[in-house]
């Protein structure tokens, strides 16, 4: 590899992954809280009930930097023998920092800026092709950068537009004004 094309591939993974407040990719926010309940008939949920926290479970977060949604990604405590994760992602529409509010009439989250909120919850190997639902962001706090430091959303999704929904709330972080709302 020449020395030209080291030079631009050192420079491209710094621009995608480099942020100032941290470092090289941001750290997580420490404790992170998802709790679930699927009605009988969910494909994601299967009609069961989750309570996934962190510690024991293991949390990944990041920003996409295409359209700045958020993304957070549970992973057991015994992973990557269990590969029973769980990912969450939300986006504004029109892109742009997560912001407190209602987001309605949601579609799958894909990976490009859209008009319409998106969302996507899958896990355990399990997702959906067409969403429909909802969620709401309680709160929302982030750094100058825009990486979230505290979050606490509720959401409820309905999987190929079928009336069964997953609901749920993923808390994340610490609120920076003592005692969150409720």
């Amino acid at each position: 590899m020449k020395a030209s094309t080291r030079w631009a591939f050192l420079i491209a993974f710094v621009a995608v992954c480099w942020t100032p407040a941290t470092g090289l990719l941001a750290d997580p926010p420490t404790r992170a809280h998802l709790v679930m309940k699927s009605d009988p008939g969910d494909f994601i949920g299967l009609g069961g009930h989750y309570n996934l926290k962190q510690p024991p479970w293991m949390v990944e977060v990041w920003v996409a930097p295409w359209d700045q949604s958020v993304a957070i990604d549970f992973f057991p405590p015994d992973w990557p023998a269990n590969a029973r994760k769980w990912f969450l992602r939300f986006s504004m529409p029109g892109g742009g920092p997560i912001q407190e509010g209602l987001y309605e009439d949601v579609v799958r989250w894909v990976p490009i800026a859209a008009a319409e909120p998106r969302m996507w919850i899958a896990g355990e190997h399990r997702g959906c092709n067409r969403i429909s639902g909802w969620f709401w962001v309680r709160r929302a706090e982030t750094d100058a950068f825009g990486w979230p430091t505290y979050l606490d959303i509720v959401f409820q999704q309905h999987c190929e537009l079928n009336e069964p929904a997953l609901s749920g709330r993923i808390r994340l972080g610490q609120p920076r004004t003592g005692i969150g709302r409720r």
